[in-house]
Protein backbone atom coordinates (compact mmCIF):
# COMPACT_ATOMS: atom_id res chain seq x y z
CA UNK A 1 0.00 0.00 0.00
CA UNK A 2 2.96 2.28 0.94
CA UNK A 3 4.28 1.33 -2.69
CA UNK A 4 1.08 2.60 -4.20
CA UNK A 5 0.92 6.02 -2.52
CA UNK A 6 4.73 6.62 -3.25
CA UNK A 7 3.54 6.04 -7.23
CA UNK A 8 1.04 8.48 -6.36
CA UNK A 9 2.69 11.08 -5.16
CA UNK A 10 5.51 10.77 -7.54
CA UNK A 11 3.04 10.84 -10.47
CA UNK A 12 1.33 14.46 -8.73
CA UNK A 13 4.43 15.95 -7.75
CA UNK A 14 6.18 15.04 -11.52
CA UNK A 15 2.62 16.19 -13.23
CA UNK A 16 2.79 19.90 -11.04
CA UNK A 17 6.31 20.15 -11.97
CA UNK A 18 6.35 19.66 -15.60
CA UNK A 19 3.19 22.70 -15.63
CA UNK A 20 5.65 25.21 -13.61
CA UNK A 21 8.08 25.63 -16.41
CA UNK A 22 5.05 26.09 -19.10
CA UNK A 23 3.48 28.80 -16.85
CA UNK A 24 6.67 30.42 -16.09
CA UNK A 25 7.71 30.99 -19.42
CA UNK A 26 4.55 32.46 -20.67
CA UNK A 27 5.24 36.34 -19.49
CA UNK A 28 4.94 38.89 -17.06
CA UNK A 29 1.17 38.95 -17.22
CA UNK A 30 -1.16 41.44 -17.07
CA UNK A 31 -2.10 42.36 -13.48
CA UNK A 32 -1.01 45.18 -11.49
CA UNK A 33 -0.72 48.00 -14.07
CA UNK A 34 3.42 47.83 -14.38
CA UNK A 35 3.94 46.19 -17.34
CA UNK A 36 7.72 46.40 -16.64
CA UNK A 37 8.54 44.85 -20.51
CA UNK A 38 11.20 42.33 -18.54
CA UNK A 39 10.31 39.09 -20.18
CA UNK A 40 10.56 35.80 -18.22
CA UNK A 41 13.82 34.33 -18.33
CA UNK A 42 13.32 30.34 -19.70
CA UNK A 43 13.14 27.74 -18.25
CA UNK A 44 14.29 24.33 -18.67
CA UNK A 45 11.97 21.68 -18.37
CA UNK A 46 12.39 19.68 -15.06
CA UNK A 47 12.54 15.79 -15.91
CA UNK A 48 10.22 13.01 -13.49
CA UNK A 49 12.65 10.83 -11.92
CA UNK A 50 11.18 7.19 -12.40
CA UNK A 51 9.83 5.83 -8.98
CA UNK A 52 11.82 2.87 -7.97
CA UNK A 53 10.33 -0.49 -9.33
CA UNK A 54 8.52 -1.95 -6.11
CA UNK A 55 9.83 -5.43 -5.10
CA UNK A 56 7.69 -8.79 -5.86
CA UNK A 57 7.09 -10.29 -2.89
CA UNK A 58 6.29 -14.35 -2.45
CA UNK A 59 4.65 -15.33 1.24
CA UNK A 60 3.67 -18.69 2.76
CA UNK A 61 2.36 -19.92 6.09
CA UNK A 62 0.48 -22.59 7.83
CA UNK A 63 -2.67 -21.98 9.78
CA UNK A 64 -3.34 -24.10 12.36
CA UNK A 65 -6.70 -24.75 15.42
CA UNK A 66 -5.90 -22.72 18.18
CA UNK A 67 -7.38 -25.71 20.47
CA UNK A 68 -5.80 -28.33 19.11
CA UNK A 69 -2.79 -26.94 16.92
CA UNK A 70 -3.85 -29.13 14.28
CA UNK A 71 -2.78 -28.36 10.86
CA UNK A 72 -6.28 -26.58 9.50
CA UNK A 73 -5.04 -24.16 5.85
CA UNK A 74 -2.27 -22.21 4.38
CA UNK A 75 -1.95 -18.53 3.20
CA UNK A 76 -0.55 -16.96 0.68
CA UNK A 77 0.58 -13.62 -0.13
CA UNK A 78 2.01 -12.25 -3.21
CA UNK A 79 3.02 -8.77 -4.34
CA UNK A 80 3.96 -8.26 -8.40
CA UNK A 81 6.73 -5.97 -9.55
CA UNK A 82 3.53 -3.44 -11.00
CA UNK A 83 2.43 -3.50 -6.74
CA UNK A 84 -0.92 -5.99 -7.31
CA UNK A 85 -1.38 -7.60 -4.51
CA UNK A 86 -3.03 -10.78 -3.93
CA UNK A 87 -3.95 -12.90 -1.15
CA UNK A 88 -5.53 -16.47 -0.39
CA UNK A 89 -6.03 -18.21 2.71
CA UNK A 90 -7.52 -22.09 2.61
CA UNK A 91 -9.23 -23.35 4.94
CA UNK A 92 -9.71 -27.16 5.49
CA UNK A 93 -12.88 -27.97 8.11
CA UNK A 94 -11.29 -30.52 10.49
CA UNK A 95 -12.70 -29.45 13.23
CA UNK A 96 -16.09 -30.47 11.35
CA UNK A 97 -18.16 -27.25 11.79
CA UNK A 98 -21.81 -27.10 10.82
CA UNK A 99 -22.16 -26.87 6.95
CA UNK A 100 -22.80 -23.06 6.17
CA UNK A 101 -20.81 -21.15 9.34
CA UNK A 102 -19.37 -18.17 8.49
CA UNK A 103 -15.67 -17.93 8.98
CA UNK A 104 -13.97 -14.24 9.05
CA UNK A 105 -10.64 -14.45 7.97
CA UNK A 106 -8.55 -10.83 9.51
CA UNK A 107 -5.35 -9.84 8.48
CA UNK A 108 -3.08 -8.29 11.30
CA UNK A 109 -6.43 -7.44 13.14
CA UNK A 110 -8.07 -5.74 9.86
CA UNK A 111 -11.44 -8.18 8.29
CA UNK A 112 -10.43 -9.15 4.74
CA UNK A 113 -13.22 -11.36 3.73
CA UNK A 114 -15.30 -14.41 4.39
CA UNK A 115 -14.96 -18.27 4.24
CA UNK A 116 -18.10 -20.56 4.49
CA UNK A 117 -17.94 -24.25 5.65
CA UNK A 118 -19.42 -27.06 4.01
CA UNK A 119 -20.49 -30.14 5.89
CA UNK A 120 -17.01 -31.86 4.65
CA UNK A 121 -13.24 -31.53 5.25
CA UNK A 122 -12.91 -30.16 1.49
CA UNK A 123 -11.32 -26.94 1.58
CA UNK A 124 -12.90 -23.27 1.60
CA UNK A 125 -10.75 -20.39 -0.21
CA UNK A 126 -10.29 -16.93 0.05
CA UNK A 127 -8.65 -14.97 -2.60
CA UNK A 128 -8.36 -11.08 -1.87
CA UNK A 129 -6.68 -8.69 -4.60
CA UNK A 130 -7.82 -5.08 -2.76
CA UNK A 131 -8.61 -3.50 0.75
CA UNK A 132 -5.59 -5.63 2.08
CA UNK A 133 -3.04 -4.00 4.83
CA UNK A 134 0.46 -4.21 4.15
CA UNK A 135 1.66 -7.67 4.75
CA UNK A 136 4.64 -9.02 5.83
CA UNK A 137 6.98 -11.92 7.53
CA UNK A 138 5.41 -12.37 10.36
CA UNK A 139 1.68 -11.00 9.61
CA UNK A 140 -0.87 -12.90 11.09
CA UNK A 141 -4.22 -14.23 9.42
CA UNK A 142 -6.68 -15.32 12.03
CA UNK A 143 -10.03 -17.06 11.20
CA UNK A 144 -12.67 -16.53 14.04
CA UNK A 145 -16.10 -17.74 14.06
CA UNK A 146 -18.46 -15.80 15.60
CA UNK A 147 -15.67 -14.05 17.04
CA UNK A 148 -14.15 -17.52 18.44
CA UNK A 149 -10.94 -18.08 17.15
CA UNK A 150 -10.77 -21.25 14.89
CA UNK A 151 -7.74 -21.40 13.35
CA UNK A 152 -4.14 -18.40 12.79
CA UNK A 153 -1.06 -18.16 11.49
CA UNK A 154 1.93 -16.10 10.52
CA UNK A 155 3.71 -15.28 7.54
CA UNK A 156 6.92 -17.92 7.99
CA UNK A 157 8.65 -18.15 4.76
CA UNK A 158 9.25 -15.83 1.78
CA UNK A 159 9.86 -17.72 -1.91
Amino acid sequence: MHSVRLVVLAASLAASLTALPAHAAGGGGGGGGGGGGVPAAPVAPVRAVPAAPVTPVRMVGGLFSSDTHQFDGYEVYTRDSAGRVHLSVVYFNTARLPAGTVLDVSADGVKVGTLVTTATTTGEALMQTAGLPPLVLGSRISVTAAGTPIASGAFILAL
